[in-house]
């Protein structure tokens, strides 16, 4: 379970959200809806602790997440954040496989390719795996930084707008993966 208690986030010096409390289970789609502005993608940031609340804490399997190291929480929850820029012009599957970092010393290379080989896969990009990140359409490379986090093979994924500048038939696809 993630949940969040008494959550109060701040950005820029202003509170964007008060005194915050939920429970998301594993395993179900949650979605948060409001107003630009209202808070979600740095509710989003807390949950996946990169950034560090004004009041109130979030916990996983009730352990707060500032309690877990980073690595560990990094391999436990996958975070795709609603920018969708990659910085440098990787392979689709250069960058697919940066979700491989928190198992790095822990995971065999066979492993990692499996990892990134199935999140290729399940983004349909297994035929755009050696192309160059900065190559590819808005859509594309969506799916790229989504692949990037199914390869972590977190048991928990928190995207920021996951649906945006997808394609209709891409849009269904990722929902269905997701359920």
């Amino acid at each position: 379970m993630l949940t969040a208690t008494g959550l109060t986030l701040a950005r820029g010096g202003r509170t964007v959200l008060k005194a915050v409390n939920f429970d998301l289970r594993a395993g179900e789609i949650t979605t948060i809806l409001g107003p630009n502005g209202a808070g979600k993608s740095t509710l989003l940031a807390a949950l996946a602790g990169l950034i560090a609340p004004e009041n109130g804490h979030a916990a996983l399997a009730s352990e707060r997440l500032d309690a877990i190291a980073p690595t560990t929480r990094a391999r436990r929850i996958g975070y795709l954040p609603q920018a969708g820029e990659v910085a440098w012009n990787l392979s689709v599957r250069a960058l697919a496989g940066l979700g491989r970092m928190p198992w790095r010393g822990s995971s065999s290379a066979v492993e990692d390719a499996s990892m990134v080989d199935h999140a290729l896969a399940a983004m349909d990009l297994a035929t755009l795996a050696d192309r160059p990140v900065h190559s590819l359409s808005g859509g594309e490379r969506g799916r790229a930084l989504l692949a990037r986090v199914l390869a972590t093979g977190a048991e928990w994924v928190l995207a920021d707008e996951p649906l945006a500048a997808l394609d209709l038939a891409h849009q269904l696809a990722l929902t269905a993966h997701f359920r």
